[in-house]
């Protein structure tokens, strides 16, 4: 029997460039966030929702009369679809929640973050790579809808546009998924840095989310003060969204509903971005912390 030489040996080959890492991490991380039966469910209920406002649309367009719902209007469309707190806010909340409330801790648990750091891997291209998976998977659920209700509205609505007209609404529906969704991801993943189990990240996400919304409200009615509309992280992502639109005039009257109540923030782009580009960089922060405190463990 032959022996072998196991002695070190050292690589020969190309070296791959620094992103190709991160690229093959996403490649991983993606297969997985998007596996389970749950999951699909829930993704589909945002493709379900879009098919359901598309033919609403469809069925007011084909009607011969000449008044339209605002929330059908133009390019509120997307707006009602990425900006309703139930259901769109919800299953999204819900999704971070069970996909990034495993990000980080997941390897955690397994040991995993030795495997990767034994690879040339830094904690930024770690983190990099989780960022981009679950904003990926975010956009599964916000982005793709959006952009098939935009083919939708496209289709069936009586809306005259130019082709300028609706790639600036193309756009404006990739921007403000991006808004909701990058803060969101890294944000996840600073609570899921900071446990072993996937239960506590999620727990504490949908306390932010959901506890943010009601204390805003609840402190709203009781001083009645412009500045507590600002602790609501709905209230922040909906009025960044609503400055990626374009404001044109509407050809059909419009019937007044529920569905879209104005601004929901009686301020500007700076204040709304200003938190929420704060929070995203003090959850990176915490995140590499967490990365360069495990790697000095080792």
């Amino acid at each position: 029997m032959a022996v072998l030489d196991q002695s070190y040996q050292p690589w020969h080959g190309d070296f791959q460039p620094r992103f190709r890492r991160v690229v093959a991490m996403i490649q991983v991380e993606i297969k997985q966030a998007f596996a389970g039966t749950f999951t699909k469910i829930m993704l589909l209920s945002t493709f379900t929702l879009m098919f359901g406002i598309v033919g609403i649309l469809f069925i007011v367009s084909s009607l011969p009369v000449d008044r339209t719902f605002d929330f059908l209007a133009g390019n509120h469309l997307f707006r009602f679809f990425l900006s309703s707190m139930f259901p769109t806010g919800v299953l999204i909340m819900t999704l971070a929640a069970m996909i990034g409330g495993r990000a980080v801790s997941r390897d955690l648990r397994t040991n995993a973050m030795s495997m990767y750091f034994s690879k040339a891997i830094l904690p930024f291209d770690y983190l990099m790579a989780k960022w981009a998976t679950v904003s990926l998977f975010l956009l599964s659920a916000t982005f793709a809808p959006a952009a098939l209700m935009w083919i939708g509205h496209w289709a069936v609505a009586r809306e005259s546009l130019t082709t300028g007209q609706r790639l600036a609404d193309l756009g404006a529906v990739t921007l403000h998924s991006l808004v909701i969704v990058l803060p969101i991801a890294m944000y996840v993943l600073a609570l899921s840095s900071l446990s072993r189990g996937a239960f506590v990240p999620a727990i504490l996400w949908t306390l932010t989310y959901l506890g943010s919304w009601t204390i805003s409200l609840i402190l709203g009615e009781a001083l009645g003060e412009d500045w507590c509309k600002l602790l609501s992280w709905p209230n922040l992502t909906n009025r960044l969204g609503e400055l990626c639109y374009a404001n044109r005039p509407l050809p059909l009257k419009v019937h007044k509903t529920d569905f879209m109540s104005g601004p929901s923030l009686p301020y500007d782009w700076q204040e709304p971005l200003t938190i929420l580009a704060a929070v995203t960089v003090i959850s990176a922060g915490i995140v590499l912390w967490r990365l360069r405190k495990f790697e000095g463990q080792e």
